[in-house]
């Protein structure tokens, strides 16, 4: 009974939008692959583009009215906006000096310590937001957009700002005196004691840290991330599975492998396993089913939580950003999500920027709001699906070749994809 009701306030939601809004649906569903990810990306394109700062080019961390600019969606941003150039979807100089003003606020005003950032800032200002900490990942995230760019643009005052400010990065002092890097530092608190020591996203920060030219990371670093392994992979208990994906929007680990796996095999089980994990639970949750699946960090009916294909971390909440961005590991049961959720659910999952956060049928809830680092994984995964360009230009720059060969990566060899 309480399903019905829910099934009936959906059905209502969907009645009361207007044919118009249903009919762009429509449209999208009768497009071809190609097309229809062309437009999914130009969607999401506009986000980065008109949630920005016009003069600092600083990107919001999400669509709403009120929200503060986060460097971490500018470090998508400072990626997707080249990527727009090179499909032609933007003029070639509104996209170099959009880049260019943004590094120059980055270097100029925007508010850090030691080459790291603070999550938050204004982005008319760069001013610190809501006491929020330095964050080695958000900074990370940052300056592999930056060197995307800069490498993008080589030979171009991009490249040279994007080097400072890698170069300005002094991840010894993140260590504070450990052996793995903290998550953050506060002046009213000093370094957090949360440590980027288990398998997770940290892993950029760990290969630009040991690339780096100044305030390197020794190697020791890499060894010292725990990774446990389950099911034949190297796993984080909870599952959420934007960890396994937010490094290799930039690193191209495939036909790659370091002294415990390969990172690319090893993401490609994690989705499948985020796949079979919904299905598995579909007669429970009505929001999953055979082709409507991803567990990640998103919004949900009771505010934003890192979902995961665990018991216990999960509630029937979908975020779509996840099902897309596994494109280039799963295709098939990407594109079966895609033309699925359009197809059921339209337009209360489909707006201005593309797919929202997030839904959940069991709660009869759609976010209406879209958030720029989950934006930025879906637009760019979608991009290295289609053309590799980020792993293309990202792999080339000298630095990140560096870290790759001292950390001890190696040609993949038959029959060497598990973990040890």
């Amino acid at each position: 009974m309480y399903k019905d009701k829910i099934l009936l306030e959906v059905n209502k939601q969907l009645k009361e939008i207007p044919d118009q809004q249903k009919n762009k649906v429509k449209n999208l569903l009768n497009l071809k692959q190609d097309e229809l990810l062309d437009e999914i990306q130009k969607k999401v394109f506009n986000y980065f583009w008109e949630e920005a700062d016009e003069i600092t080019g600083l990107i919001k961390d999400r669509k709403s009215k009120d929200s503060y600019a986060s460097i971490a969606a500018t470090g998508f941003g400072l990626t997707v906006i080249p990527a727009a150039v090179n499909r032609g979807w933007l003029e070639e100089k509104k996209g170099f000096n959009r880049i260019l003003s943004t590094l120059r606020a980055i270097d100029q005003i925007v508010d850090g310590k030691n080459g790291f950032y603070y999550h938050f800032v204004d982005s008319s200002n760069g001013n610190r937001s809501r006491q929020c900490e330095l964050s080695s990942i958000d900074t990370a995230l940052l300056l592999a957009g930056a060197l995307f760019a800069g490498q993008y643009y080589k030979n171009t005052e991009i490249e040279e700002l994007a080097d400072k400010l890698y170069r300005k990065a002094n991840w010894s002092w993140m260590l504070n005196s450990g052996e793995t890097l903290c998550m953050g530092w506060t002046p009213e608190q000093g370094f957090e004691e949360a440590r980027w020591d288990h398998f997770d996203e940290g892993l950029l920060a760990y290969i630009l840290g040991i690339g780096a030219p100044h305030y390197t990371l020794s190697t020791n670093s890499w060894h010292q991330i725990k990774r446990p392994v389950k099911n034949n992979r190297i796993y984080l208990p909870s599952e959420p599975l934007f960890i396994y994906l937010y490094p290799q929007v930039w690193v191209d680990f495939r036909n790659k492998k370091d002294d415990y796996v390969n990172y690319w095999e090893n993401t490609k089980k994690a989705v499948y396993y985020n796949y079979s994990f919904c299905k598995k639970k579909k007669n429970q949750y009505k929001t999953y089913s055979k082709d409507i699946w991803g567990l990640s960090a998103c919004d949900g009916p009771d505010g934003y939580h890192a979902y995961g294909a665990v018991e216990g971390n999960h509630d029937g909440t979908i975020a779509p950003y996840a099902a897309l961005s596994s494109l280039p590991y799963e295709p098939k049961l990407s594109f079966n999500f895609i033309r699925t959720a359009l197809d059921i659910y339209g337009p209360l999952i489909w707006g201005k920027y593309g797919f929202v956060s997030g839904f959940n049928l069991d709660k009869g809830w759609f976010s209406k709001d879209y958030i720029g680092i989950d934006q930025g994984t879906l637009f760019l995964m979608i991009e290295n699906y289609r053309s590799s360009l980020i792993w293309k230009y990202f792999m080339r720059n000298n630095y990140i070749k560096k870290a790759m060969k001292k950390i001890g990566f190696r040609k993949q060899k038959e029959k060497d994809n598990d973990p040890n």
